[in-house]
């Protein structure tokens, strides 16, 4: 990973990200939603290259035990999931 490009923030790169999808307007609706909720106020300020599986494991554990529902952790684990993919593969 380019040592400039990992200081971005989380929440910054996410951002950019649905930017540049092509997506249908619901599902553009639901990954913002999803994101605002449940990922940004948890893990938005992590510059790229300090976030680690261990992170993600504890902010899987943390949505779970705070009572949010097991699929909506878990679609929103995996637009975490297609956003890192695209990560690795530009960085």
């Amino acid at each position: 990973m380019d040592p400039d490009a990992g200081k971005e923030k989380l929440d910054d790169y996410i951002t950019r990200w649905i930017k540049e999808r092509d997506l249908k307007p619901r599902t553009r609706e639901e990954y913002e939603r999803s994101i605002r909720l449940h990922v940004r106020p948890y893990l938005g300020n992590v510059a790229l290259n300090q976030i680690t599986a261990q992170h993600i494991r504890t902010w899987r554990k943390g949505r779970l035990d705070a009572g949010i529902g097991g699929s909506t952790v878990a679609k929103t684990y995996r637009i975490l999931h297609a956003i890192f993919v695209t990560l690795s593969t530009t960085m």
